[in-house]
């Protein structure tokens, strides 16, 4: 994706401190339950 297409840029810090929960996208996990710093994102964006 080029730097002028970019419409949305979300910053975080610590997304997953547990072990073996992040999945290799930022903020995505494969559990069914959001944690709550992904919970915050979409609640700051609804």
């Amino acid at each position: 994706m080029s730097l002028p297409k970019t419409k949305v840029v979300i910053l975080g810090q610590d997304p997953y401190h547990t072990r073996d929960v992040a999945d290799g996208l930022a903020f995505s996990t494969e559990s069914q339950n959001p944690f709550p710093s992904l919970k915050n994102i979409f609640q700051r964006n609804a």
